[in-house]
């Protein structure tokens, strides 16, 4: 879920008389910066720097040019430098802290917050930066104290509304979180990231009508996580007819989304449309055993000739879905013949084989459980694990505190570019999955294997609440955090889950 870190650009006081023309060059930087002008403001910047070294207010502001482009190397730089030519700006620490928020350096962006707010206790903006790292450390109760300090400060703040629902969403309190997110929407009904959040709240709820709609707001995010290439291109809506059309399916976030929703490309050739599809590249071999009719594409190509263009998770808006009408037929995806035959030889047929996988990517904030949480699955008679975690080592396995009797299927697994290709075939060898929300459990959904995933107690949206079975996935079971963190349970319900299916005479 989107969160807004407040860089505020403004100036502030700096002890030396000003030089006349570099305060004027300044003042027009700084005009041409708010304007959006930053390439501009950022050579008038230089220039007042050139005459004067240690303009605080110039450093710093020439630091958020950097910081809004990316190149955080050179912001830091520059940040850093004005701190030292102006040690009591309350500013630019909290710049400072936006600057290791965005490196993840939660630690460091916190202390840059407190020092903020002690040198200004009134700093709305500080507060609400102060909260988004609060929370991102799963301290939430914290994070809403400084959220609702921002609003004493500044009501009007449109971005403490929005991380303040944020927060409610994640403690699942969801009505006050839409509230919430009203509120913010009310104040700048613009703010991508409040109708992103929205948008999350809603289709958790299950609320696809409305959430689709804002849902859209997820291509206008700071952040930039939904691609949209070919922009020279119409957009798809569900109301242009689409036979004879020459559509450019192009994928948006990550690889888990593209397997969960190429599904729609079967949609879309079934009713006239030339589909031409552009996954990650990594997903290339696997999206080329996929059950519809598609050409696969570089979206890259800007010579190549369409009509249309549609982001893949825009499918769902285009379709119409409704939490009863999801497409649900599986398997759409199929793993290699010859891999296939190859993984049932080595994994051979003794025991009742579970795949397993504890770990997401580092955004899977909270999604992920340790291996050590395995032990009652391992501990079934007749049960072997097999590991589709990529990157773990025997020595690894080998270290953990008594015995964990875990099976790495070698160095060679899904050595190569693309991604998946090993993981379907063993996926189809096994007898079940068990899984974090990750793109595994996206992937052995969409082959139609048996699969268990375990939730955190809020989870994101697609999985939907409290229901033990997923709206996208017939073959597929949900298991859920009691309360935040208790993964100790899912895996006890899961071992028990497991015993009826065990052949008889296994244990």
């Amino acid at each position: 879920m989107a969160t807004n870190i407040r860089i505020v650009n403004v100036g502030f006081s700096f002890g030396a008389a000003p030089v006349r023309d570099a305060e004027q060059r300044y003042q027009q930087a700084r005009q041409l910066h708010m304007q959006g002008d930053t390439l501009t403001a950022r050579s008038l910047y230089q220039s007042v720097l050139r005459e004067r070294p240690d303009h605080a207010r110039a450093l710093h502001q020439i630091g958020i040019t950097y910081l809004q482009t990316g190149n955080l190397r050179e912001a830091q730089d520059c940040i850093t430098r004005s701190l030292a030519a102006d040690p009591a700006s309350a500013v630019t620490y909290n710049s400072l802290g936006a600057l290791f928020y965005g490196r993840k350096s939660l630690a460091d962006a916190l202390c840059c917050f407190d020092r903020a707010i002690d040198l200004d206790s009134d700093f709305a903006e500080a507060h609400v930066n102060r909260g988004n790292a609060f929370k991102a450390l799963g301290d939430r109760q914290q994070a809403l104290h400084d959220y609702d300090r921002a609003l004493v400060l500044k009501p009007g703040l449109a971005a403490a509304h929005a991380n303040r629902a944020n927060a409610l969403h994640e403690l699942g309190r969801f009505g006050e979180a839409l509230a919430g997110y009203d509120r913010a929407l009310a104040l700048d009904p613009r703010d991508a990231e409040a109708q992103f959040g929205r948008a999350s709240t809603l289709l958790l709820l299950g609320d696809f009508a409305r959430g689709l709609e804002a849902y859209e707001w997820r291509t206008r995010l700071p952040s930039g996580a939904a691609r949209t290439p070919r922009a020279d291109l119409p957009a798809l809506t569900p109301e242009v007819p689409l036979l004879g059309k020459r559509v450019l399916v192009h994928w948006e976030q990550g690889l888990g989304d593209t397997i969960q929703f190429c599904r729609y490309l079967r949609l879309l050739s079934d009713i006239g449309a030339r589909v031409f599809f552009s996954p990650q590249p990594a997903l290339r071999a696997l999206m080329s055993r996929l059950d519809a009719f598609a050409t696969l594409v570089d979206d890259g190509d800007t010579g190549a000739v369409y009509d249309l263009r549609l982001g893949l998770l825009s499918a769902m808006r285009w379709h119409g879905t409704r939490l009863d009408s999801i497409p649900r037929r599986v398997p759409y995806l199929t793993p290699e013949p010859q891999r296939l035959l190859r993984w049932r030889s080595h994994l051979g047929t003794a025991g009742f084989r579970i795949a397993v996988c504890w770990q997401g990517d580092n955004t899977a904030l909270g999604r992920s459980f340790d291996v050590t949480d395995l032990r009652p699955l391992a501990a079934i008679p007749g049960v072997r694990l097999i590991a589709l975690q990529k990157g773990v080592t025997r020595e690894q396995l080998d270290a953990v505190p008594g015995k964990l009797a875990i099976e790495l299927p070698g160095n060679d697994f899904d050595a190569g570019p693309d991604a998946f290709l090993d993981t379907a075939a063993v996926i189809a060898a096994s007898d079940l999955v068990v899984t974090c929300d990750t793109a595994i459990a996206h992937l052995a959904g969409a082959l139609g294997a048996r699969t268990f995933v375990a939730l955190k107690a809020v989870p994101d949206w697609r999985w939907q609440l409290q229901r033990g079975d997923s709206p996208w996935y017939p073959t597929m079971r949900l298991f859920r955090q009691p309360r935040p963190g208790d993964w100790t349970s899912v895996i006890a319900d899961m071992a028990t889950a497991v015993a009826p299916l065990l052949p008889p005479g296994a244990a």
